[in-house]
């Protein structure tokens, strides 16, 4: 039965207490609203949510146990339910778990207790009175933090009749620092020239021993023109011989990816270009990204490419950036999400080094690190 409130929690999402009241909905017309608030963290609920639930989470709970901090668990589906004995301070339990790559959460009640404006989904704005709500967040975030919510409500003429709040998340521009461990997977990009692009991908991928799926060949099938043909010069060229512009727009054209002889397209375009002036012909390289494993097989990518007449050929290697469990931004300590500790980037030489400084934007909720796009080194 302890099972029951969390799980039914889950299922409406975070309901709350509020001055609506439920009413016969089919009397009475409802609508959404949407509403930004401030709250602040009351209290939490005895139940926190652990996942993934593994074998050494079975440890850490019987020591909960031992120490008289919780009394119950319920594991299925790759996460655990811990009902904490009463009085337990939960936030004291997360940082007992700070050390397990885990992701926590649970229910906090946060007061409002003022005039929210609504915003109706009829575009009708609506000032309503919120006493409390509940959201769902990781209790990393302690009692007394005041969070930005986002409210949305279904909304009567007799007030609120329920809710789903979630805390509104915020971003910021970061530098961190992590600990590098590279891998044997290897990343190859290199350039082919425009007649020699007309590549076997099929043999390459034999001779490598790699899938489809680890060779990504973007083909320049294309002829730019050096400027933007205007109306009168793009007629004469969109008329030509279909066989060899299989498609034409003011910026260029399309060819067969077998057509690799540059004087057939000057042949083929001379008719139009006499009359145009200040206009030549561009050939792009096309580009090739190769995903091997292996110091063997990586010499081997880099021959092969070489031999089919690839140039500019770089490699980067595929590493894993630890950034640890807690990080400080601001001076604010933030719990790092545990698919984000460690972050995983195929380096080139010269940023594979122990520790690294890199730069980007994190998300966060309360005072959860939740995601982080990375913007480069330092």
């Amino acid at each position: 039965m302890f099972l029951l409130s969390i799980f039914s929690y889950f299922g409406r999402g975070g309901g709350g207490t509020n001055t609506g009241t439920a009413t016969n909905t089919s009397q009475t017309a409802v609508e959404t609203g949407v509403a930004l608030a401030k709250g602040q963290i009351t209290s939490y609920g005895e139940e926190i949510v652990v996942q993934p639930w593994t074998s050494e989470m079975n440890a850490v709970f019987n020591k909960l146990k031992s120490n008289g901090q919780a009394e119950y668990i319920n594991a299925a589906g790759g996460q655990g339910v811990i009902i904490l004995s009463k009085g337990t301070n939960v936030t004291a339990v997360r940082n007992e778990l700070l050390k397990y790559p885990v992701d926590v959460s649970a229910t906090a009640t946060v007061t409002v207790n003022g005039n929210v404006n609504f915003t109706l989904k009829s575009g009708a704005q609506k000032q309503l009175f919120v006493s409390t709500d509940r959201i769902l967040i990781d209790p990393i975030t302690p009692v007394g933090t005041e969070l930005q919510l986002d409210i949305l409500a279904d909304i009567s003429d007799a007030g609120i009749l329920r809710t789903r709040t979630t805390v509104k998340t915020t971003q910021k521009e970061i530098s961190l620092e992590g600990t590098v461990k590279c891998s044997d997977d290897y990343k190859l990009d290199g350039f082919v020239g425009w007649e020699k692009r007309d590549v076997n991908l099929t043999k390459l991928q034999q001779d490598l021993n790699i899938t489809n799926g680890s060779v990504f060949y973007t083909l320049a099938d294309v002829v730019d023109f050096s400027r933007t043909l205007n109306e009168t010069e793009f007629a004469a060229v969109k008329n030509l011989n279909a066989l060899i512009v299989l498609k034409a727009v003011p910026e260029g054209i399309l060819v067969p990816p077998n057509l690799v002889i540059k004087e057939i397209v000057e042949q083929s375009l001379e008719p139009a270009l006499s009359n145009i002036t200040n206009v030549t012909l561009k050939y792009p390289p096309s580009a090739i990204s190769l995903a091997v494993s292996g110091n063997g097989t990586y010499d081997l990518a880099k021959q092969k490419l070489a031999e089919l007449s690839f140039t500019n050929i770089s490699m980067q290697q595929g590493c894993t950036i630890d950034i640890g469990s807690v990080v400080t931004i601001e001076g604010q300590n933030y719990v790092v999400g545990s698919s984000q500790r460690q972050l995983n980037y195929f380096l080139s030489q010269s940023n594979i080094k122990d520790k690294v400084s890199f730069f980007g934007v994190a998300t966060m909720v309360g005072n959860t690190l939740v995601d982080f796009t990375f913007g480069g080194f330092k």
